[in-house]
């Protein structure tokens, strides 16, 4: 399943699906898109992609804004692949091969749980800010339960064993950065690879982003948000094991709050 999420993404949508219908891969896949009642005319090209690839689209149009963590969770469920391919609808793949790349590293290693790869930074209009946003540190595998305290992983890049979200729609109704609480419990899983031949997917930084739309002190608010929602999701004995790392993370707020508003950046 490809799993697609979309807010007034017109402008962007085109690419987001042409990447992911120039897949070639020897299964097939669905294509999952929650569009939360876009102002633009995103379902309007949402209908006409559909129409064109017919048994390939299923549209989930709501008929209220239903915000981003929802949205999320009705697609999710709406999943019935074994594997989840992610990609929001600002962003796209460039590989044609990354979904069979990802699929068979799945397929021959069932203590694996987790694949991602590079990924790109452009802007609204499609200029490079990033040639690899992906940090060299971060081009590794993690074993189970190491992304608790790890690095954030590219949502675009993600590709994973699905699991039942019924136990965990609460938590992400609660947590702003989905993506963020999505590793936590994929990590508790299985072990992750990291797949360096795949070509970067795109991730698109523009004005409407949900996440560049926020100002500096909201996204602090934010992150930590998800941080208690990932703690409220833990056993005991995860929570003994992270609960500096977690702590950490809020006195670091803390003094970057008071930093921040002494204008001394």
């Amino acid at each position: 399943s490809v799993f697609v999420i979309a807010y007034n993404h017109a402008k962007f949508i085109r690419e987001t699906l042409d990447g992911i219908l120039k897949q070639k891969i020897n299964c097939e896949f669905e294509i999952i898109v929650g569009d939360d009642l876009s102002k633009d005319n995103s379902r309007s090209i949402l209908l006409d992609y559909a129409i064109k690839n017919p048994g390939r689209f299923k549209l989930l149009f709501y008929p209220k804004n239903l915000t981003a963590a929802i949205n999320q969770i009705w697609v999710f469920k709406n999943c019935s692949g074994k594997y989840i391919a992610m990609c929001e609808g600002d962003d796209y793949w460039t590989d044609s091969l990354k979904l069979q790349q990802q699929f068979d590293f799945l397929e021959k290693n069932s203590d694996y749980t987790l694949t991602f790869h590079d990924i790109l930074m452009i802007d609204a209009d499609g200029n490079n800010i990033e040639k690899d946003r992906l940090p060299d540190k971060d081009k590794k595998d993690y074993e189970k339960d190491e992304l608790l305290t790890g690095p954030y992983l590219p949502t675009p890049t993600l590709f994973f064993r699905k699991f039942d979200i019924t136990n965990y729609v609460t938590a992400f109704s609660k947590a702003f950065n989905g993506d963020s609480l999505l590793l936590s419990i994929l990590t508790q899983k299985g072990k992750t690879k990291y797949l360096p031949e795949i070509v970067g997917s795109v991730v698109r930084l523009h004005s409407g982003g949900v996440w560049s739309s926020t100002t500096y002190l909201d996204r602090w608010n934010h992150s930590l948000n998800t941080a208690q929602v990932i703690f409220g999701i833990l056993d005991s004995k995860r929570r003994a094991s992270t609960y500096d790392h977690f702590i950490k993370a809020f006195e670091m707020a803390a003094w970057d709050a008071d930093y921040y508003q002494s204008k001394k950046y």
